[in-house]
């Protein structure tokens, strides 16, 4: 999980961002009852191309979602070895 937020009022319980195994990063909305037992809906599932895949961003260096990408990598061999 990239990204996350829960419980502001007038938005979705939760929302946020995943990053998957092919490397895409996919935006999530899910609206569940205030006890959190069940689900009202799951919505926006949609590909977040906004985050860049790139080695060198000019005055910052690897940009985000690279970084994301390496750690999603490194923390998955990990789990193998």
């Amino acid at each position: 999980m990239i990204d996350y937020d829960r419980f502001y009022p007038g938005m979705p319980t939760d929302l946020g961002v995943l990053l998957t195994e092919n490397q895409e990063f996919i935006r999530f909305e899910i609206d569940k009852r205030e006890d959190i037992i069940e689900l009202i809906m799951l919505e926006n599932l949609t590909n977040q191309a906004k985050y860049k895949i790139e080695n060198k961003v000019k005055g910052i260096g690897k940009s985000f979602g690279l970084i994301a990408i390496e750690v999603f990598e490194e923390i998955n061999s990990v789990k193998q070895d």
